[in-house]
């Protein structure tokens, strides 16, 4: 269980703009008083329906153990009230939904780049014994830093520990439904593997799907 500690939210950080919102969370700029760092914060409400404690709490857990160059960094986790705050790193840039949803061609390299970072992070929490379950383009950031392109991957609130004894564990048909494999959809026990196969299918987005669609744009 998360050991969450109590705090006012205003005292230590100044909410700033808006930046999205997703099933469970709304996710906005904020500023951390004490030393102006900016950062990403994800608010949790419990009179929101979606509102799970224990789900937070997993989230939180995980989350913390993670130091990754390409998965994005918590930095804080509080309570308040009847509202959760998950601070995190803040990062200034478009998500890979965002580049495929504008039909923004990559070149082969570039989309190489991509799924390589994707893959490195997802490596380390495998080896972590940790298994994503959500990967898809909406949960990876990209960041520009010295004109090139990191790839940050976010949103744990799906993830599981596997045991020290099982590299599968049972769990209910979650996710989002194209990125998801065939054993999650069978509801068999499922593995690491779940999370290469969501990487499969952004790489044929990107080398298949964006590809042919910007050549069609240009031949018209």
């Amino acid at each position: 269980m998360a050991t969450l500690e109590r705090a006012v939210f205003s005292q230590d950080f100044e909410m700033k703009d808006f930046i999205g919102e997703g099933t469970f969370a709304k996710v906005f700029k904020c500023v951390e008083r004490k030393t102006g760092q900016d950062f990403a914060v994800k608010t949790f409400q419990s009179e929101d329906e979606n509102f799970d404690r224990q789900l937070i709490d997993n989230e939180v857990d995980i989350w913390r153990t993670l130091q990754h160059r390409n998965i994005v960094s918590l930095h804080k986790g509080f309570y308040e009230d009847r509202r959760i705050w998950v601070v995190l790193e803040l990062v200034n840039g478009k998500t890979l939904f965002d580049e495929i949803l504008n039909q923004i061609v990559l070149s082969e390299e570039e989309s190489r780049g991509r799924i390589q970072q994707l893959i490195e992070g997802l490596d380390y929490l495998h080896r972590k014994r940790i298994v994503h379950r959500d990967i898809n383009a909406d949960n990876i950031l990209l960041q520009n830093v010295d004109g090139k392109t990191i790839v940050k991957l976010t949103d744990f609130g799906l993830a599981r520990g596997l045991p020290q004894d099982s590299d599968v564990i049972t769990c209910d048909i979650e996710g989002t439904p194209l990125y998801l494999a065939p054993e999650t959809i069978l509801a068999d026990p499922i593995g690491a593997a779940v999370d290469i196969w969501a990487c499969g299918v952004i790489l044929f987005l990107l080398l298949v799907v964006i590809h042919h669609s910007g050549k069609t744009m240009t031949e018209n």
